[in-house]
């Protein structure tokens, strides 16, 4: 199982031990408001700016799928 994290500066981060350690995946443009892990590597996230983001590689990579 995995875990994953958005530290406040955008930095993404997955623990596959239970939290003991972390590896860095990724960046988050924006400053991160939520963070949504579903299935796979499939995550979303809200950034105080009102976009809404996804990655399909646990966080590496993210796209821009909405704004207000």
């Amino acid at each position: 199982d995995r875990l994953y994290l958005v530290e406040d500066t955008g930095r993404v981060r997955v623990s596959r031990d239970g939290g003991r350690r972390w590896q860095e995946r990724g960046r988050l443009g924006g400053q991160p408001a939520a963070l949504l892990a579903t299935a796979g590597e499939t995550l979303f996230a809200a950034t105080h700016d009102g976009a809404i983001t996804r990655s399909s590689d646990g966080g590496a990579t993210w796209t821009i799928r909405g704004r207000p």
